[in-house]
């Protein structure tokens, strides 16, 4: 979400999850647990306000560190779920904000070296992140082409 107000995603992820109980609850035994995250951009100020469910949000700062906002560590079911309280964090002097799979997170990828040995997904953000965003698209595909099933979103804010 783009900062257009005094928006607080905890407050916006509390109506969604209000209206999804609402309108699926009876076929909540067909529906499985949820992970689900809103952040709020200020693309002026370089901030943003995060909160999530079992999804953590992982950003980089002018100084070129990487670091994460945590969304918790629980999904959500419909079932028998009451709305959860949630939290608001918030981080300032951005420069890249990603969204990545928890698959993804965990994943180890080929180092570019020429050695054998493979390094972690992270490790491998941190040594391409300076690159733009279509650029480092192509080399993650590159680098996982057999395994379709992860996620990752890319903002920059430069």
């Amino acid at each position: 979400v783009y900062k257009v107000a005094n928006l607080d995603p905890s407050d916006i992820l509390s109506n969604v999850l209000s209206k999804v109980k609402s309108r699926y609850s009876d076929s909540s035994d067909q529906l499985g647990e949820l992970d689900i995250s809103i952040l709020v951009v200020d693309f002026s100020a370089r901030e943003l306000k995060y909160s999530g469910l079992n999804q953590n949000v992982y950003y980089f700062d002018s100084n070129e560190k990487m670091k994460m906002l945590n969304g918790g560590n629980q999904p959500w079911s419909i079932i028998g779920g009451d709305i959860p309280k949630l939290k608001t964090t918030f981080a300032e002097d951005i420069t890249e904000i990603y969204f990545i799979s928890k698959n993804l997170f965990n994943q180890s990828v080929s180092s570019e070296n020429g050695s054998s040995e493979e390094i972690s997904f992270l490790q491998y953000r941190r040594t391409i992140h300076q690159e733009s965003m279509k650029d480092q698209s192509t080399r993650i595909i590159e680098n996982m082409s057999n395994d379709d099933s992860k996620c990752m979103i890319g903002l920059s804010i430069k």
